[in-house]
């Protein structure tokens, strides 16, 4: 079958130009407008179902070569063999100027997928020639090697602006990291008011990274005003998508009940041993605190002991007097009864000797 891909592309155009002269249309002439972008990328094939069916034959067929080993029971060197088949196609569509091979070749040579040679230097040189194509994932892929340095050497101003052509094409990662950028200062000057318009981009976008430094600077009303409701908003959000800052921030607002949130002291706990059972320092001091007091939780001296020790050996301070306090208390506790001992012990004798006398 001869297709000529250049008069599909011309059919799709006239199709959009047409939809768009019709108002009710319109969303449709957006859909081919995307469609028509992603025409220079390679198909992408998923061929799923039950063993022994036939899949591994068809891909052959299809392919018109054996890339799939014709077996009931699959290995890991077959999916090896098919990593490593793909990085093969992938790299005759890059040399073609196919910028989503571009970019994947990279991606093989940074990650060693298939066995392949891993190679750095070269993963920027195709990250570079995607993002020069305009490839927004090649983009901030590039961004983060001069970021970095990997591949190539540190250039965090160019990073950055890889990182904002990237963002503007709506890539939510690349949001965030240019968002980091300006918050921080790194490549460029800071601005705090900016980093917050990214930061709301990305985490719109599901960005869980974004959406935690979205709540921080709601909070602390950094780049913009200050709102504790909203921000704990974010918080959950980035919580339910298991970063353990913000978990261990939920857990405080449940404590304190910021911005209006009511106070639920056993959600609390639950939140900061999700983010302490993650190695989070901070909440493994909260942790401790909430099972020593018994607050949203039974008093446990034992596993508060556990969770302040913990802490302390990432070196928190709260976290080191908890222990040195515990220990002191544990000291004056034995002394007293030492004491209480050595008072009763004269009064006893005494009363053993009146005893004896009445007895004799």
């Amino acid at each position: 079958m001869n297709v000529n891909l250049q008069e599909i592309i011309n059919k799709l155009q006239t199709a959009k130009e047409e939809l768009q002269k019709q108002q009710r249309f319109a969303r449709f002439a957006t859909g081919l407008d995307e469609l028509i972008s992603h025409t220079s990328e390679p198909l992408m094939l998923m061929v799923m179902g039950s063993f022994s069916t036939g899949k591994s034959s068809f891909i052959n067929a299809l392919v018109g070569e054996e890339i799939a080993a014709v077996e009931a029971k699959p290995t890991t060197a077959v999916v090896t063999k098919l990593c490593a088949e793909a990085f093969k196609w992938y790299k005759k569509a890059a040399e073609q100027n196919i910028a989503y091979a571009q970019n994947m070749v990279g991606r093989y040579l940074v990650e060693g997928w298939g066995g392949v040679t891993k190679n750095q230097i070269e993963a920027v040189e195709w990250y570079r020639k995607a993002a020069e194509n305009g490839y927004a994932v090649a983009q901030n892929n590039l961004g983060n090697c001069l970021f970095y340095g990997i591949g190539c050497d540190a250039d965090e101003v160019e990073a950055v602006e890889w990182y904002r052509k990237a963002a503007e094409q709506g890539h939510a990662q690349a949001q965030d990291n240019l968002a980091e950028c300006l918050y921080n200062g790194s490549g460029c000057a800071e601005n705090k008011a900016e980093a917050f318009q990214w930061f709301r981009k990305a985490a719109e976008q599901g960005n869980m990274y974004a959406q935690n430094s979205l709540a921080i600077c709601l909070y602390n009303g950094e780049g913009c005003a200050e709102n504790k409701a909203e921000a704990f908003k974010w918080c959950k959000k980035a919580a339910e998508q298991n970063i353990a800052e913000a978990q261990n921030q939920l857990g405080r607002y449940l404590v304190e009940g910021w911005g209006g949130v009511t106070k639920n002291q056993i959600e609390a706990v639950e939140w900061y041993r999700r983010a302490a059972t993650q190695g989070y320092a901070p909440a493994q001091y909260n942790l401790g605190v909430m099972l020593e007091t018994g607050e949203g939780c039974a008093v446990d001296e034992d596993e508060a002991e556990k969770w302040y020790r913990k802490a302390a050996e990432q070196g928190v301070k709260e976290a080191q007097e908890a222990l040195v306090s515990r220990r002191n208390s544990c000291s004056a506790s034995t002394k007293v009864a030492a004491q209480s001992s050595g008072c009763l012990l004269p009064i006893l004798v005494t009363l053993a000797v009146i005893t004896l006398m009445i007895v004799l």
